[in-house]
């Protein structure tokens, strides 16, 4: 029991040196974090403007008079008129800096992940020393139990010091996040590592099922490119052909525009046009919108099927939830006619928990056949 033990070690340590040793890991990982950086650059620029706009616009709202705009009609609790003063943009928040790093890392952690992992087997088939590897007191599964703990240790490096250099950069730049904050951060970073494992599972897939390492690499990205491009950019088109066509909205009802009545000089703002037919309250309306509802209810699941094995479709909706990249865009105004709460962290992760659940289950998936296969490898 204990030389298993020093043999799985022996090769996550193993494993871990060659890969920080490894030139073509050293420059891809640089260029990961050059460009992660510079995403978050970008992103603390867009912030500040943000911040700038939100300043101004308070600004125009303490120097504005009484102005008020009158409303076509609308659902229930819709205002007829609303009070341009009232309105109150949110806050920018330094979750916002992180929008081209969310954009981002799907292609970069991509690229690193299938560099770590292409040639893990591929290159030993191919140097003739896997063999000589499992002619010591070495089990087979120790030593694809051992790159995959290696692989993951260097993700969770490579993931710590971009998210290190990126809260530093935040400082730098006066931007300090709250507690909250810092949370949705943290777990921004956390999802990011599933997803490089994800990518980093496809690989070391691929390194398992091919002898040569250039034949590998070609069907990590292939495959990558299919379950996270391809089936998700057809996924609607499929969907139409099984539902069928959306329902065609009723014709849209004439507007009757008021009668002028101000006089010459006269400057106050001219009342809007009314529909001769409310088209929230008709009945030709109201049954559009409830086949609208049923047509994308059978919709949705067909599309999520083909996004079902997408980690970067899981990523971009998990953070979402954790509001990366999407802080102070809204503007809270009066058409709000029943203030609604901000949902806590819990309340968000449980709202796309599949999302999460999926983002662990694709990268077992992918390693499962990997270990598999490699304990029937006949390696000769």
């Amino acid at each position: 029991m204990r030389s298993n033990r020093n043999g799985l070690t022996n090769i996550v340590r193993k494993e871990l040196i060659d890969h920080i040793r490894s030139g073509k890991f050293i420059i891809v990982f640089l260029i990961f974090l050059l460009l992660s950086a510079y995403s978050l650059h970008e992103g603390i620029n867009m912030y500040h403007d943000a911040l700038d706009r939100y300043k101004e616009h308070i600004e125009r709202i303490e120097d504005a008079e009484d102005i008020r705009i009158p409303m076509p009609a609308g659902p229930p609790g819709y205002p007829g008129v609303i009070d341009v003063t009232e309105w109150m943009p949110e806050r920018p928040s330094p979750l916002y800096a992180f929008m081209w790093m969310r954009m981002a890392m799907p292609v970069l952690g991509a690229i690193l992940a299938v560099v770590m992992g292409f040639d893990l087997i591929s290159k030993e088939r191919q140097d003739r020393t896997l063999k000589t590897l499992l002619s010591h007191p070495i089990y087979r599964d120790e030593i694809i139990n051992g790159k995959a703990i290696a692989g993951l240790l260097v993700i969770i490096l490579a993931i710590g010091m971009t998210f290190g250099i990126s809260l530093a950069m935040l400082l730098i730049s006066d931007i300090v996040p709250t507690i909250g904050e810092f949370v949705n951060i943290a777990l921004f970073g956390i999802i990011s590592v599933i997803l490089l494992l994800s990518f980093f599972a496809i690989a070391l897939m691929s390194s398992v099922l091919f002898k040569n390492s250039g034949s590998s690499i070609m069907f990590a990205f292939g495959i990558i490119l299919v379950i996270s491009l391809i089936l998700p950019a057809i996924a609607p088109f499929a969907a139409e052909m099984i539902v069928g066509p959306r329902p065609e909205p009723p014709a849209m009802p004439p507007m009757r525009p008021p009668p002028d009545e101000r006089q010459e000089g006269d400057d106050r703002v001219p009342e809007m046009p009314e529909f001769k037919i409310d088209p929230f309250a008709d009945e030709e309306w109201a049954e559009w919108r409830r086949e609208s509802e049923a047509y994308w209810e059978r919709k949705r699941p067909i599309t999520e099927a083909f996004a079902i094995l997408s980690p970067a479709t899981h990523f971009e909706k998990i953070s979402t939830a954790l509001d990366i990249g999407m802080g102070g865009m809204m503007v809270a105004g009066p058409f709000d006619a029943i203030p609604v709460e901000d949902p806590d962290i819990f309340d968000r992760l449980y709202a796309v928990w599949m999302n999460i659940l999926a983002l662990f289950v694709i990268p077992a998936i992918f390693f499962a056949i990997a270990y598999t296969k490699f304990m029937k490898l006949d390696i000769r």
